[in-house]
Order: structure tokens, then sequence, then C-alpha cells
């Protein structure tokens, strides 16, 4: 099985950081989920499906835009800041440096749990986009969310490390080792939940590749495909995208990591 390989393919922490504890409550399907590694186009989907028409909750809510996503990141800020609480500790943003277990990440969930119960009711039926989730969910479904579907957006791994070292001065190793580990975390808790694999590289690349993505979101969605063509069309420069990249400039794990996403990408319902 597909998710038995990638699972298989982490050799850098204890197996068992991918066998979270929690029991998950049951409840309605209640959120879309839209997330990935940072730098993965993950703010690019989002505004697509809002331009389109999907329901991202109160604009007065979201992150403000920025010279790295001057589009908009079309995040809820709460959500924002109780995600960082369990990411984060004490830490700050040195925690990428060491990401907490999922033992760590269930236990903040508890301390954080009135917060995250009330934000499970705020954000019903909505659509939500945060790449923190990619960690911090086993908290949110031990408070009692229940995933209607996850769409997961990914990247060529070198420009995501390209991007991260512009905006964080983060080295490509470690860039490397943080988008191996959200992957295959996010992969691990959400194991029972209906996924969709958005492949930004095809998005942003020539016309055909773009259109079996937009085929995706509009299966994903259900908001009507033409909207969403005609937001992407107007979004993405298709004459100025190179050819969609190799695996040959990554390491062994991360090739590997990448051509598995890719083939459960193109397995990903796109619809009629």
């Amino acid at each position: 099985m597909m998710y038995h390989r990638l699972l298989i393919l982490w050799g850098w922490v204890k197996p068992s950081i991918y066998k979270p504890s929690y029991i998950s409550i049951k409840s309605p399907a209640i959120m879309e989920l839209i997330c990935g590694m940072h730098r993965c186009g993950t703010s690019l989907v989002a505004r697509l499906l809002k331009e389109s028409g999907g329901k991202f909750g109160d604009e007065a809510g979201f992150y403000a835009p920025d010279n790295w996503n001057p589009d908009g990141y079309f995040e809820q800020r709460e959500i924002i800041a109780v995600n960082r609480n369990i990411q984060n500790g004490m830490l700050g943003r040195f925690h990428y440096f060491f990401l907490p277990s999922s033992t760590t990440i269930l236990n903040r969930g508890q301390k954080n749990h009135t917060e995250l119960v009330s934000l499970i009711k705020e954000y019903k039926d909505a659509m939500v986009k945060e790449n923190r989730f990619c960690l911090t969910l086993p908290a949110w479904i031990e408070a009692g969310l229940s995933v209607k579907k996850l769409l997961i957006v990914f990247r060529h791994p070198k420009d995501v490390a390209k991007s991260l070292y512009s905006r964080n001065k983060i080295p490509s190793k470690l860039a490397y080792h943080l988008y191996h580990e959200h992957f295959l975390r996010l992969e691990a808790a959400s194991k029972h939940i209906p996924k969709t694999y958005l492949w930004y590289d095809a998005l942003i690349s020539q016309p055909q590749f773009m259109e079996q993505e937009v085929n995706k979101l509009s299966s994903f969605s259900g908001l009507p495909r033409e909207t969403i063509h005609l937001a992407a069309s107007n979004a993405i420069n298709l004459r100025d995208q190179p050819p969609l990249p190799l695996l040959g400039s990554l390491p062994p794990k991360m090739a590997a990591l990448y051509s598995d996403m890719i083939q459960l990408s193109k397995s990903s319902p796109q619809g009629n």
C-alpha cells in the first residue's frame, strides 16, 4: 500500500512518532482542510477556491498579506494562534530545530482544549487552510474534530527548500527534513480521512497539466470547474512557467517521497 511505503520511508526518528495514541471522537464531518508543507503553494490554491466561491470564514479574521504572499494567506488568525501554541511550545520559531513528538502535540492540545472546541464549532462546514495542521491535526481530532475531506498540496522539495532559505534562512538539509516529516505526520494522522493530492508543480505548468489539477479542486470543493479554471487562468501566467521538475536533483529519500506523492496525486479524484 502507498501509505505503508510512505511511512516506512521515514528514518530519522522513531517509528512510534507516526502512531498517535489519540482516540477519534465521532462527530459529524464538519470541516474541509487544506494544508501541506510551508511554501508548497497552499495560499494560491486557497485563493483559487475562495475566488470561486469557497467559504473560508470572515475575511476580517484573515492573517494579513505580506511580501511573501502579497495576495494573502487565507488563514484565520485565531486558528493560527492555537496551532502555534500546540506546535511551538516555549521554543517559538526555534521549534523547527526540535519538532515536538506526537505525544507532546496531544498534551499541548489538552491544554488548549477549550479553544479547540470553540474553533471547531465556529468553523463548522467551512474550508480551513493552515499548514500547521500537518503537525497539530491529532490534537484537533482528539478535541472532537471530524474532517470531511483533506486537500494535501505538495511541491517539488527543492523549490520548497529554496523558498524556505530565502524567507527563513533555513539550510536545505533542514528544509528537506521538515518537508519529509510534515508530510509523513500528516499521512499518519489522516489515514482514515478522504484525501485529494494536488500537485502544485503541475498546476502552474503547461495548460494540460493545470487542467487536471483544476479538475481535482472542483471534485474536492464541489465548486464549478469552469469558475476555478477562470480563477487559475487569471492568477497563473503559464507562458512563464518551466516544465515539470525532475527527480534527479533530489536526495534519494526526498525523490522517493516526491515520487510517491505524484502517484497519489494521479489517483486523486478529478470529477467529470
